[in-house]
C-alpha cells in the first residue's frame, strides 16, 4: 500500500502511473489496494518509475510480490493505508441508495463530510455503509478506514480507537488528539465510523476532527443521529420488497442444492419481517430445517423462531432480539416503559392514544419518548398523519418485555377502553369532527381488531367488547365488513350490560342481516328494539332509531310501503330526543324511496334534497354522496338518462372517498341500469364486470335493493348482446373502476 504515497509524491495519477508501467489503471488501483499482486516482470517495472534505489531495488521486488515487507530505507510513506474488511456475501439491493450517498459525499464533490447513516435494528447500517466507502475508496482514490465503536461508551474513547484503525502507534504523546490529527492530515481519508449510538458527546468530537482536518470525510453509522454541526442524515429504510425476496433467496441458495422456486411464500415472510435484512438473513437461515411456508408460520409467534447467524457474527447482531435489545437498553427507563406499553397498539398509534394507554405518571413524558425512539429508529411517524409505529420486529420484543414485566393485562386493558372510548366519541359511521368519514375505522383497524380479541376472543372484558362491537358495528357494515361482525357477536354474550349497547348491537345485526338478504331474520331482531317505547336517553334513543329506519327497510323488501312509513316516520320523532343529524338524513333518503316506487318523482326527490343538507351541515361526506346516488335513481326512473348517468358516476367516487364500498358497488350497478336503459349495451355489459368483479373481492352481495333491477337491466343487456355478453362482462371483470377509468370507459 505504500506505493500509493510513492506515486502521489512524484504527482502521478493511476492513469499516468499504467501508461509508464505499461498496464491497465484498474491494475494499478487493484495493487495498490492490496487486491493482487504484480508480476515479477512489472513489479521490475514498478521500481523503475518509482525511483527505487538500486540497494532497495531486489527487495522493493520482492515485497511487491508478497514474499517479505519493503526495506525500511525505501522510504516508506506517510499516507494512511486503506483498512476495510472483505466482505464474505454478495450486497444485494440499494443502487439507489448507494448513489444518492456518492452525490452527497465530500469524496465524489458533494456538499457532505460528515454523513451518518441511520435506521432502525438490523436494516443493514454497517454493511450498507462499508459498501459505499469501498466504492467512494476506489472510484475517487482515498483510503477509507472502518472503525468499529459498538463497544466503546466514552467519549474519549473514540480518538484512541481511530489511531488503533489507521495503526498509527500514538504510545506515551500526552496529546492523543495533536498526534492523531496530525497522522490524518497526511493526506485525503474516509472514516467509517460504525455505532456511535451509544456514546454521549460522540458529535462534538467528530465534528472537532473534521473542523481541523479539512481533507477528512466520514461515513458514521448510528441508530440516531449525532446532532453534530454540518451533519447530514441519510435515513435506510427497509429493503422493498423486489431486494427483500432477492437476498432471502441469494442467502438460502448458499445452504440449499435447489434454489427456492415460490417467490410468493418468500415474500409474505419477508413483509413480516418489515423488509429488515438481518432478520431476512437470519430467517434464510432456517431453510435447512424447515420449508418457507414453516418459516412463516413460526416467525408470526416469536423472534427467537429466527434462531441465531453466524458464529463470528457481532453479539450485538446475532440474533435478531439481541439487536432490538441493544437498541432498547440504550434507552432510559421512562422511555423503555413508553416503548413497552407501545407493543399493544397494532397498525400503529398517535401520541394520545399512547398517553392513554401508558400508567397515568408516564402520559406527560410520551412527546419526549416518542422522539427519542423516533431518533433511535425504533419508532418511524407520519408527519402528515401524525402518526407513529413500530416495525414488528421491534414491537415482537417490546411486547416480550411488557409481558416479563407483568404490564401486559394493565396494557391491554387501558388500550380497549381507550379504542371503546374513541369509537363511541366518533360515532357509529366512524365519524370525527376533525377527520373524514370512516377514517378513525380504517385508520385503527388492527387496534380494533386488538382490542377485541383482548376483550372478547380471550374473554378478559365482555362488557367493553360489547360496547366495542356497537361502536364499530354500523361503520363495518358501511366498510362491506358485516359478515365479520355476525362472526363476533357470538361471542358477546345475550346480556349487555346497559340498554343503549343492547339496542345498539341488535340494530346493527339487523341491519347486517338485511344486507346479506336475511330479510326476515332482520325483520325479527329488530322487531325486539322496535317493540321497546320510545327512550327519552338520547343514546337509546339513537339506536331506536336507526332499528326503526332499518325496519322499514324491511317492510319496502317485504312491499309494505304503509308500514315503512310508519316506521319512519317514528325515526322523525326519535330525532327530537336524539339530535344526532346521520339518522335523520337516513329517513329523508327511505322517505324519498318510498316516494320513488309510488311513483311520486318530485316528492322523492325534494326528501332527497333535504337528506342532502342535514348531511352537508354534518360534514358528511358519505352522506352527501349516498344522496347523489338517490338523485341518480330519480333521474333514472324519470329517464333523464345523461343526468344519471353523471349522478351516478359522482355518487361513486365520493362513496369511494369515504370508505363505503359497498354503497359504491350499489351505484355502480345503478350506472350500468342507466348504459341499458340508454341502448349501450356494450358500455353497460363492460360496467357490469366491473361491479362483479368489485362485489367479489368485497366478499358481500349487492344490497337487496338493488338486486331486483340489477338483474332486470343485466338481462336485457344479455339478449341485446347475445353471444358477446360473457366475453364483454369478463372484459370488465379486468377494468379499473376509478372515476377516470369510468369517465373514459364511457366517453
Amino acid at each position: 500500500m505504500w506505493a500509493r504515497g510513492r506515486r502521489r509524491a512524484l504527482d502521478l495519477t493511476q492513469h499516468q502511473m499504467a501508461e509508464l508501467v505499461g498496464c491497465a489503471t484498474v491494475t494499478i488501483r487493484k495493487i495498490e489496494a492490496d487486491e493482487r499482486r504484480p508480476s515479477k516482470v512489472m513489479a521490475m517495472q514498478f521500481a523503475k518509475v518509482l525511483g527505487i534505489d538500486a540497494g532497495d531495488f531486489d527487495g522493493f521486488v520482492a515485497a511487491a510480490r508478497g514474499f517479505r515487507a519493503p526495506a525500511t530505507g525505501v522510504g516508506a510513506p506517510h499516507e494512511i493505508e486503506a483498512r476495510l474488511p472483505v466482505a464474505l456475501t454478495r450486497f444485494v439491493g440499494r443502487e439507489g441508495e448507494l448513489d444518492e450517498l456518492e452525490r452527497t459525499s465530500s469524496v465524489a464533490g458533494g456538499p457532505a463530510r460528515l454523513i451518518t447513516v441511520i435506521g432502525p435494528p438490523g436494516v443493514g447500517k454497517t454493511r450498507f455503509a462499508l459498501e459505499a466507502a469501498s466504492r467512494l475508496a476506489g472510484r475517487y482514490d482515498t483510503p477509507a478506514v472502518l472503525v468499529q465503536l459498538a463497544h466503546r461508551s466514552a467519549a474519549e474513547e473514540i480518538v484512541p480507537a481511530v489511531a488503533a484503525a489507521l495503526g498509527a502507534d500514538l504510545g506515551d504523546v500526552r496529546d492523543e488528539r495533536t498526534s492523531l490529527i496530525a497522522r490524518i492530515r497526511t493526506g485525503p481519508l474516509l472514516l467509517v465510523l460504525d455505532n456511535l449510538e451509544q456514546i454521549q458527546g460522540a458529535g462534538q468530537v467528530v465534528a472537532d476532527l473534521l473542523e481541523t482536518c479539512d481533507s477528512l470525510s466520514c461515513l458514521v453509522t448510528s441508530r440516531r443521529p449525532l446532532l453534530a454541526y454540518g451533519e447530514h442524515e441519510f435515513e435506510l429504510a427497509p429493503l422493498t420488497e423486489p431486494a427483500a425476496v432477492q437476498l432471502f433467496i441469494d442467502r438460502s441458495s448458499a445452504l440449499l442444492r435447489n434454489r427456492i422456486a415460490d417467490h410468493d411464500e418468500v415474500a409474505a415472510v419477508c413483509r413480516l419481517l418489515d423488509g429488515l435484512p438481518l432478520a431476512i438473513e437470519l430467517a434464510a437461515r432456517r431453510v435447512r430445517d424447515h420449508s418457507v411456508a414453516e418459516l412463516r408460520e413460526r416467525i408470526g409467534s416469536s423472534l427467537s423462531a429466527l434462531g441465531s447467524g453466524p458464529l463470528d457474527r457481532d453479539g450485538r447482531h446475532a440474533t435478531m432480539e439481541a439487536t432490538v435489545a441493544w437498541s432498547h437498553h440504550l434507552l432510559d427507563q421512562a422511555t423503555q416503559s413508553v416503548a413497552r406499553h407501545a407493543a399493544v397498539f397494532r397498525g400503529g398509534f398517535t401520541a394520545g392514544a399512547l398517553a392513554a394507554v401508558v400508567p397515568a405518571p408516564l402520559a406527560a413524558s410520551v412527546p419526549a419518548a416518542l422522539q427519542l425512539l423516533a431518533e433511535s429508529s425504533l419508532v418511524g411517524t407520519d408527519p402528515v398523519l401524525q402518526r407513529h409505529q413500530m416495525l414488528e420486529v421491534v414491537r415482537a420484543y417490546a411486547l416480550d418485555q411488557l409481558r416479563e414485566a407483568g404490564e401486559e393485562p394493565n396494557a391491554s386493558a387501558r388500550h380497549a377502553e381507550w379504542m371503546v372510548a374513541a369509537l363511541e366519541a366518533a360515532g357509529p359511521r366512524g365519524v370525527s369532527a376533525d377527520l373524514p368519514a370512516h377514517s378513525l375505522p380504517l385508520a385503527e383497524d388492527a387496534n380494533i381488531r386488538a382490542a377485541l380479541t383482548w376483550t372478547l376472543a380471550d374473554g378478559h372484558d365482555l362488557a367493553s367488547g360489547r360496547r366495542l362491537l356497537a361502536a364499530i358495528g354500523m361503520a363495518w357494515y358501511m366498510m362491506g365488513r358485516g359478515e365479520e361482525l355476525l362472526r363476533w357477536l357470538p361471542l358477546a354474550g345475550s346480556e349487555p350490560d346497559d340498554q343503549a349497547v343492547a339496542v345498539g348491537l341488535a340494530a346493527v345485526e339487523g341491519l347486517v342481516r338485511w344486507s346479506l338478504g336475511e330479510n326476515d331474520r332482520a325483520a325479527e331482531v329488530l322487531r325486539g328494539v322496535t317493540s321497546l317505547a320510545d327512550s327519552a336517553e338520547p343514546t337509546v334513543a339513537r339506536w331506536q332509531a336507526e332499528a326503526a329506519g332499518m325496519l322499514a327497510m324491511t317492510h319496502i323488501i317485504s312491499g309494505d310501503l304503509t308500514g315503512a312509513g310508519e316506521m319512519l316516520s317514528r325515526c322523525c320523532r326519535l330525532f327530537d330526543v336524539h339530535r344526532d343529524p346521520m339518522p335523520l338524513g337516513l329517513t329523508y333518503l327511505r322517505q324519498g324511496r318510498i316516494a320513488l316506487l309510488e311513483g311520486s318523482y318530485a316528492a322523492a326527490a325534494e326528501r332527497i334534497e333535504a337528506a342532502t343538507e342535514v348531511y352537508r351541515a354534518a360534514g358528511s361526506a358519505w352522506g352527501v354522496a349516498n344522496s347523489v346516488g338517490s338523485l341518480a335513481e330519480v333521474a333514472l326512473a324519470e329517464g333523464r338518462l345523461p343526468a344519471a348517468q353523471e349522478l351516478f358516476l359522482c355518487a361513486v367516487d365520493g362513496l369511494v372517498e369515504a370508505g363505503a364500498e359497498p354503497y359504491a358497488v350499489f351505484r355502480l350497478t345503478g350506472l350500468a341500469n342507466t348504459l341499458t336503459a340508454a341502448g349501450r349495451h356494450r358500455q353497460a355489459a363492460l360496467v357490469a364486470g366491473i361491479a362483479e368483479q368489485w362485489i367479489d373481492e368485497l366478499g358481500v352481495p349487492l344490497f337487496p335493493l338493488g338486486i331486483a333491477p340489477y338483474q332486470r337491466h343485466r338481462g336485457w343487456t344479455a339478449d341485446a348482446l347475445g353471444a358477446e355478453f360473457a366475453t364483454t362482462v369478463e372484459e370488465g371483470r379486468a377494468m379499473a373502476r376509478t372515476d377516470a377509468a369510468l369517465r373514459h370507459l364511457l366517453a
